[in-house]
């Protein structure tokens, strides 16, 4: 048992193993749960799966994570000390859109990872992950105008950014939209103001 700030806690996690992942992904076992939570390079949680039992795809005492590629598709290869056995998991639709956006991201190819990103949200439309990703493509574009919809891309990153209530990152985003009107504008108001 254990007491966070007057909390009481029974069976904590026991991380006991850790793997990288595809596109700066990781993946940390919790044995007392014999659950995998996988997140990624910036320790956003991605997706947690895993339980306890005979069921096919669970395990008794997972205690190992291992990633390999195997034709081009990534495999997750858990330990099972309790059975001495192992199993090995495929990334399901929406796992592989999420690391599609990632790829994207990581390859610079912003409008790309917009499209992966929202792909992600059509499976998942609470994911605050998605939403952020969205957010930090669009940012990227900076003041790339949007064809459908007339908007910056800093403009776009604001408003996906308000849906995962990301005020940190939806001030950086105003902050450059701001910097961007002073620059078109400056000269103007010191011309009005003389």
């Amino acid at each position: 048992e254990v007491d966070i700030k007057g909390e009481k806690f029974k069976n904590p996690s026991k991380v006991v193993d850790a793997g990288i992942g595809p596109q700066g992904t990781w993946s940390l076992i919790d044995q007392t749960r014999n659950k995998v939570f996988t997140y990624d390079k910036n320790g956003h949680l991605l997706f947690a799966f895993g339980d306890e039992g005979e069921q096919l795809g669970n395990t008794k005492s997972v205690n190992g994570v291992v990633y390999q590629e195997v034709n081009g598709q990534t495999l997750m290869i858990l330990l099972d000390s309790a059975s001495n056995s192992f199993t090995v998991y495929k990334a399901t639709d929406y796992g592989n859109y999420i690391y599609g956006a990632l790829k994207c991201e990581n390859e610079n190819r912003y409008t790309d990872a917009v499209n992966a990103w929202k792909n992600v949200l059509m499976y998942n439309n609470n994911f605050d992950a998605a939403y952020i990703g969205v957010g930090n493509s669009y940012y990227n574009l900076g003041n790339e105008v949007d064809e459908a919809t007339g908007k910056t891309g800093y403009e776009l990153a604001i408003e996906y950014y308000e849906a995962a209530y990301d005020t940190e990152n939806r001030s950086n985003a105003y902050s450059e939209l701001r910097k961007d009107w002073i620059s078109k504008y400056f000269f103007v108001i010191i011309i009005i103001l003389v």
